[in-house]
C-alpha cells in the first residue's frame, strides 16, 4: 500500500515542474526576446510542453521506463496500457529506490512527463526568433523520439530493489555503469544544452545581428520567470523525501543521569537513590538544605 505522504509529495513535485515551465520558462524566454516575438515564444513553450505530454502518454513512457534492452524500452505501456485496471478499479504500482516502498504508476508517469516537457522547452530558447512554428513542432517530435527517450531509458530506467535478485541486469546502459542522476543533470540539462547548441549553430544568427539593436522585451518578466525556476528547483532539492533508516529493535533506554554532588566535594562522596516519580532520574541523598541553591534547584527539578 503506498504511503499517503509519498503520494502527496509526488503530486506537489509534479505541479512544481509544471509551474517552472508554464509560466516560469515561458516568461523567462519571453522577456529576453523583442516585443514583436513575445507571443511567438510563449506559444512555442506552451505548445511544446503540451505536445510532449501527449507523446509521452502515447509511446514515450513505454519506451523510456519499461523492460527492453540497454538502450530503449519495450511496448508494454503503449497508450499507458496496464496502468489502470477498470475491472478492479485499481492502479498499478511503480517501484522506488526503497525496497518495499511503491507509488501509483500513473503518478510516476505524470511526474516524468513534466520532466520530458520542460527538457524540450529548454531548447526553445536556443533558437528563439529564428525558427518557424511548424519546423519547431517537427524538430520537437523527432528530438523527443530519437534523443530524449533513449537517454532517459539509459540513465533513469531501473527495475527497482524489489526485483534485484530476479533481474539484476534489468536497467539502462548508463545506470548499469553506475550513473546516478537524481536532479536531471544528464537527461535534462546536458541533453537539452547539446541540442540547443547544435541547433543555434546550424540555424545561424538572427537577421540584423550586429547591425541593429535587439534589446530584451522585459527584464521584469525575465526576473519573474527565473525566480519561478529557481524556487521550483530549490523546493525539489530541499524537500525531496529520503528513505528512512530502519529502526533499531529493542533499543536500550538511556541510563539515568547521576546525582549532582555538592560544590567542592568529590563525586564519590555523594550517594544516589531513585526518585519517587515516574521518571527514572536520580536524587542526591540528604536534605536539600545541605546543598547549594543551584544544586538544590536542579535536584528538585529532576525529581518533579
Amino acid at each position: 500500500m503506498p504511503d499517503k505522504g509519498d503520494i502527496a509529495w509526488m503530486m506537489t513535485a509534479t505541479l512544481l515542474v509544471i509551474l517552472m515551465t508554464i509560466p516560469g520558462l515561458a516568461l523567462f524566454y519571453g522577456g529576453l526576446v523583442r516585443s514583436k516575438n513575445m507571443l511567438s515564444v510563449l506559444m512555442q513553450v506552451l505548445v511544446t510542453f503540451s505536445l510532449i505530454v501527449v507523446l509521452w502518454a502515447l509511446y514515450g513512457y513505454s519506451l523510456a521506463f519499461t523492460e527492453g534492452n540497454a538502450y530503449l524500452g519495450g511496448p508494454d505501456r503503449l497508450f499507458l496500457k496496464g496502468i489502470f485496471d477498470p475491472a478492479k478499479g485499481e492502479f498499478a504500482m511503480a517501484a522506488t529506490f526503497s525496497k518495499g516502498v511503491v507509488i501509483p504508476e500513473i503518478l510516476f508517469a505524470a511526474y516524468q512527463a513534466t520532466f520530458a516537457g520542460i527538457t524540450a522547452c529548454l531548447i526553445v530558447g536556443a533558437f528563439a526568433e529564428r525558427m518557424k512554428f511548424s519546423a519547431l513542432v517537427l524538430f520537437t517530435v523527432l528530438w523527443f523520439t530519437f534523443v530524449y527517450l533513449p537517454i532517459s531509458h539509459m540513465v533513469w530506467y531501473w527495475a527497482g530493489p524489489d526485483f534485484l535478485h530476479a533481474a539484476p541486469d534489468d536497467s539502462g546502459l548508463l545506470w548499469g555503469w553506475g550513473a546516478l542522476d537524481f536532479a536531471g543533470g544528464t537527461v535534462v540539462h546536458i541533453n537539452a544544452g547539446i541540442a540547443g547548441l547544435i541547433g543555434c549553430l546550424v540555424i545561424g544568427p538572427r537577421v540584423g545581428f550586429k547591425s541593429e539593436s535587439m534589446p530584451p522585451h522585459s527584464l521584469v518578466m525575465t526576473m519573474i520567470g527565473a525566480s519561478l525556476l529557481w524556487i521550483g528547483w530549490l523546493l525539489l532539492l530541499i524537500f525531496w523525501k529520503r528513505p528512512k533508516p530502519p529502526a533499531e529493535p529493542d533499543a536500550a533506554p538511556p541510563s539515568p543521569p547521576p546525582g549532582r554532588p555538592r560544590r567542592g566535594r568529590p563525586s564519590s562522596a555523594v550517594e544516589t537513590t531513585p526518585c519517587r516519580t515516574r521518571r527514572s532520574y536520580a536524587r542526591p541523598t540528604g536534605s536539600f538544605r545541605s546543598l547549594g541553591r543551584r544544586e538544590a534547584r536542579a535536584a528538585a527539578t529532576r525529581c518533579t
